[in-house]
């Protein structure tokens, strides 16, 4: 509540009240009881999840209700025409409700389906990329489909610990303390990614990189949409150098290719 507060009175640059309005207007409101936050950044800590999607919009009626005729009935947002949202199950339920137990809807207007789908796949199109992209890179792991590379930091990069030193990320372990970068807190490493850098598409491992160098560290390489925490908010490296974040005399950053082993 108070970020949001904080958010009305000095940051909504497009606002079209001034900071003390909106302080007028949240102090003469109760303070809330509860509050719910989503958040789909990758950068924010113990974030992740998934989004459903139909590929296949012949059987969708089909798989939402597969065993209902046996007294089975599956409600979640992943088996309705709305989903990702929990309009999703209640619009299900309902229907569930009245098709199967005489229940009518407890409104008296049309409730559209909203039904969604991911256009560019289906199901014989995911097989024929998966096939193209097992060829085209001989059945390595050497990337992504479709000509993407896997690439967050390079190995040289510095994780500073809990404890105030820093090592190398690719000696950091499972279990390990590190700095969060906030005052107080630290964060447990929990699982370690490797990948391999490549592209399906060209035999090179050239890849397009942010390098950030510092007087203190050296250089930080990592992919342009990796985020990071800067300035006191999360962005992604690329638009840290298109705002001039890096712009001060210790530091340079700039994007360029270049080969990773």
């Amino acid at each position: 509540h108070n970020r949001l507060v904080e958010f009305h009175r000095y940051e909504n640059e497009n606002a079209d009240y001034t900071g003390f309005q909106a302080q007028t207007v949240f102090r003469k409101q109760d303070p809330p009881e509860f509050a719910v936050l989503a958040t789909w950044n990758i950068a924010t800590f113990g974030a992740g999840g998934g989004w459903h999607h139909w590929t296949d919009l012949d059987n969708v009626d089909k798989a939402m209700k597969p065993m209902n005729e046996l007294g089975i009935h599956v409600i979640n947002e992943a088996y309705s025409k709305l989903q990702g949202w929990a309009e999703g199950a209640l619009l299900l339920a309902d229907e569930v409700l009245e098709e199967f137990f005489g229940v009518l809807r407890p409104w008296d207007f049309d409730a559209p389906d909203y039904l969604q789908f991911v256009a560019q796949t289906t199901s014989e199109a995911c097989n024929e990329v998966e096939d193209e992209t097992a060829a085209n890179s001989g059945g390595g792991d050497s990337g992504g489909g479709g000509g993407t590379v896997d690439l967050c930091f390079t190995e040289d990069a510095l994780v500073i610990m809990a404890d105030g030193t820093t090592v190398r990320i690719d000696e950091v372990r499972v279990g390990d303390l590190v700095s969060t970068g906030f005052p107080g807190e630290t964060g447990r490493i929990t699982n370690v990614l490797v990948h391999k850098v490549g592209s399906t598409q060209h035999a090179s491992n050239k890849v397009e990189v942010v390098v950030i160098s510092s007087a203190q560290y050296g250089d930080l390489i990592g992919s342009p949409e990796h985020p990071i925490f800067v300035n006191g908010r999360w962005m992604e490296m690329q638009e840290a150098i298109d705002v001039g974040v890096f712009d001060v005399s210790d530091m340079l950053a700039m994007r360029t290719t270049e080969t990773i082993d």
